[in-house]
């Protein structure tokens, strides 16, 4: 039987292209967060706005507390960079980050993606990853050399 596609997805495509649409790119979240940690008080304000609600990765993220799930069947996360002892705490209830979070116990380390806000509070600031998708657990730090992503995740080509 052949194969019939709607007209308007050729369509689509074309106008996107047209566009120049593309994917938005994502930042690395535990550069970030050494930046972050780097940086003086007058430079934090532009620092946040410049990353705040834009997609960033987290790795080797240690995990302090796992509460939930909550009523909508949210999991919260409170976990520290490892490099520069922020507090990152994600949110999530996709279904599979859900189960995901499920396993994790204080100690363990996982690797995060999502939208990043900045809390400044009067003692610490705090990173909120909102929503927030746990892509597998993590090793607790990089492997000498570089580390490919099939290493990680065995589906990758």
């Amino acid at each position: 039987m052949m194969d019939v596609r709607p007209a308007w997805a050729a369509g689509a495509l074309a106008l996107a292209a047209a566009f120049g649409a593309r994917a938005e790119a994502v930042r690395n979240g535990n550069d970030f967060a050494l930046e972050w940690q780097g940086a003086d008080a007058k430079a934090r304000p532009a620092l946040a706005a410049a990353h705040t609600n834009l997609l960033h990765t987290f790795r080797f993220m240690r995990v302090v507390s796992v509460a939930g799930p909550d009523d909508r069947g949210a999991m919260t996360l409170q976990t520290t960079e490892p490099s520069s002892d922020i507090l990152v705490i994600f949110v999530t209830d996709s279904r599979q980050s859900v189960e995901l979070a499920k396993t994790l116990q204080p100690g363990d380390t996982v690797a995060t993606r999502g939208r990043l806000i900045v809390l400044r509070g009067p003692k610490a600031d705090v990173f909120v990853v909102n929503p927030a998708l746990l892509q597998f657990k993590d090793r607790a730090s990089p492997k000498a050399g570089k580390e490919l992503l099939k290493e990680v995740d065995r589906t990758a080509r």
